[in-house]
C-alpha cells in the first residue's frame, strides 16, 4: 500500500538523547503542523502500571483529530499524481506514530483510502487513553460495508466449521427464520443440527481441508457464495480415508442482528 518513503529532513540526534523513533515523530509532526503534548509524567507506562488497570488511564473521549495533536493533512486535490501513495504513506507512519492505525480488509481505492484517513476518520471519536506499545485500531470496512466481502466472510466461517467438524458453530451461522435442504425443500433448524450430526459422526478426523472462494454474488439482501473445496477425513466406519472435492454453495440472507446467515448450504461430502 505505500511506496518507497520520501526523504524528510533528519535531526542530527549525535548530541542530545532523542530515540529515532521520537525524532521522526516530531519531523512529521513539524511537517503536519501538529502541536502534540508530551507525555505526562504522571501516567504510568504499560511496564510499569503495576496493579493499575488500562481502563483507569483513560481520560475521557476525544476525537482522533485531536488525539493526533491537530495536524492539517494535504487535501488530495493538492497532492501531486505522483506522490499521493508516497503521502498516504506519510499519513499511515504518523498515525503509527502517536499509537492510531487505519486498516482496510479489502482493495479500497487510493483516493479513498487517502479521503479516509485525512477527513473523514478525524472526526471519530475514541478513547484518549496512551498505552506505551498500544494502538487504536480503525476499520475503514467498518464505516462503508462491503457486502460482498462479509457475505464471503461469513459463508467461509460456516464452511470451515462444518469440516472441522464444530457443529455448535456452525448451528450459530445458520437462519433461524429460514432454511433449505440441498435439494430446495423447506427445513427446520433441528434437522439442519440432525443432518450435520450424521455427518461429522461419519469422520473420525478430517485430515486436509482446502477452500478457495470461486464466486460471490449479492442482490438486496440475499446472497450466493461458491468455493472450491477439497477434503479428506478418516471415515468412522471404515478407518480409512476417504477424499471428497467439487463446488459448495452456500444461500445467504442478510441477518436483522448484523452480518449474514445460512439459508442452504450443498457441500460436498457432507449433503452433495
Amino acid at each position: 500500500m505505500q511506496s518507497d518513503r520520501e526523504e524528510l529532513p533528519v535531526h542530527d540526534e549525535r548530541n542530545g538523547n532523542t530515540p529515532p523513533g521520537e525524532a521522526r515523530k516530531r519531523e512529521l509532526e513539524q511537517k503536519y503542523g501538529a502541536s502534540f503534548p508530551g507525555e505526562s509524567p504522571d501516567v504510568p507506562s504499560a511496564r510499569g502500571m503495576g496493579e493499575s488497570r488500562p481502563m483507569d488511564l483513560i481520560d475521557g473521549r476525544t476525537t482522533v483529530r485531536r488525539f493526533l495533536g491537530n495536524p492539517t493533512f494535504v487535501l488530495w486535490n493538492d497532492v501531486a499524481g505522483e506522490d499521493r501513495e508516497k503521502e498516504l504513506g506519510h499519513v499511515l507512519e504518523y498515525l503509527a506514530l502517536h499509537g492510531v492505525s487505519a486498516d482496510f480488509l479489502t482493495d479500497v481505492p487510493l483516493e479513498d483510502r487517502y479521503r479516509f484517513v485525512t477527513e473523514e476518520l478525524l472526526d471519530r471519536e475514541m478513547d484518549d487513553v496512551r498505552l506505551e506499545g498500544s494502538e487504536h485500531h480503525f476499520l475503514y470496512e467498518e464505516f462503508h460495508p462491503n457486502d460482498l466481502y462479509e457475505a464471503m466472510l461469513f459463508a467461509e466461517d460456516f464452511l470451515h466449521f462444518v469440516l472441522d467438524g464444530n457443529v455448535r458453530f456452525a448451528m450459530n451461522g445458520l437462519s433461524k427464520e429460514e432454511l433449505w435442504d440441498a435439494s430446495g425443500v423447506p427445513t427446520t433448524i433441528g434437522m439442519m443440527g440432525t443432518s450435520l450430526r450424521e455427518f461429522t459422526g461419519r469422520i473420525m478426523t478430517f485430515v486436509k481441508k482446502d477452500v478457495a472462494c470461486a464466486d460471490c454474488r449479492v442482490e438486496g439482501d440475499s446472497a450466493t457464495v461458491c468455493f472450491r473445496v477439497n477434503w479428506s477425513g478418516l471415515m468412522a466406519e471404515s478407518l480409512k480415508t476417504a477424499s471428497f472435492s467439487g463446488l459448495a454453495t452456500l444461500r445467504m440472507k442478510r441477518s436483522s442482528y448484523g452480518g449474514w446467515d445460512v439459508v442452504q448450504a450443498v457441500v460436498p461430502g457432507w449433503n452433495a
